[in-house]
């Protein structure tokens, strides 16, 4: 069962601590309002907003998992195309 708004926000603030301020994905540190929540199992395969399934993503990682799993994510960040465009998304925030 889905968490309502107020518990998903009391989550986020759970996740920021336990994942020490990092994006789950490339493990950057990013204040709170930066990260996205995101369903470690996707809703495409029955995931749902319930603890144990919602991890803290930067918006980069979460547009490139997708509906994808974990996996694939890292995957992804391993390659020096998606560290490269990490490396882009950085520095348009700073």
């Amino acid at each position: 069962m889905d968490m309502t708004p107020e518990e998903l926000a009391i989550e986020a603030h759970r996740l920021y601590r336990c994942q020490t301020g990092k994006c789950a994905g490339c493990c950057i540190s990013l204040p709170l309002r930066l990260l996205e929540r995101d369903r470690m199992i996707p809703e495409a395969q029955g995931g749902t907003y319930e603890r144990g399934n919602v991890q803290l993503l930067c918006s980069h990682c979460n547009k490139v998992k997708g509906h994808r799993s974990m996996e694939f994510l890292k995957n992804a960040v391993r390659t020096r195309e998606g560290m490269e465009q990490l490396f882009r998304k950085l520095e348009v925030r700073l």
